[in-house]
């Protein structure tokens, strides 16, 4: 989930079927200049497993 005050990832916390339910972390973030928007990958955690995840915010702008 994208927070409305920047650009910063948080975990699900309310979803508990969620990967990512627990933890958000390791970001890698793009700047897709081309396709006017920024792509972010991260590690999920929910339990002991652990996925990636992506996220694509439209637009350059951030706030």
């Amino acid at each position: 989930m994208l927070r409305p005050s920047g650009p910063v990832m948080v975990p699900e916390f309310n979803y508990e079927g969620y990967f990512d339910a627990l933890a958000c972390y390791k970001p890698s973030v793009y700047r897709d200049e081309e396709n006017d928007r920024w792509q972010l990958w991260y590690n999920g955690r929910n339990a002991g497993a652990e996925y990636i995840g992506y996220a694509v915010h439209e637009g350059l702008k951030l706030d």
